[in-house]
């Protein structure tokens, strides 16, 4: 999921909507979010997406070593 996909799963989960200020801030959050759950092992990244392409999206999924099917 994108950082988008992954605050507007959380917000449709409290059935919450927010203004596009307020959601920018969010979105935000939940990439810094994301930041420290990548250090801590817990999310890792689909793909590695080099400096400078700004045509791809960055996709995250949980961990493979620790969330195993």
């Amino acid at each position: 999921m994108t950082c988008r996909e992954i605050a507007e799963a959380l917000l449709a989960r409290r059935q919450k909507t927010l203004d596009v200020p307020t959601m920018a801030k969010f979105v935000q959050k939940v990439r810094e979010a994301l930041f420290f759950q990548m250090k801590a092992s817990a999310v890792e990244r689909e793909t590695t997406i080099g400096l400078g392409v700004h045509d791809q999206t960055q996709r995250f999924r949980l961990s493979r070593t620790l969330f195993r099917p």
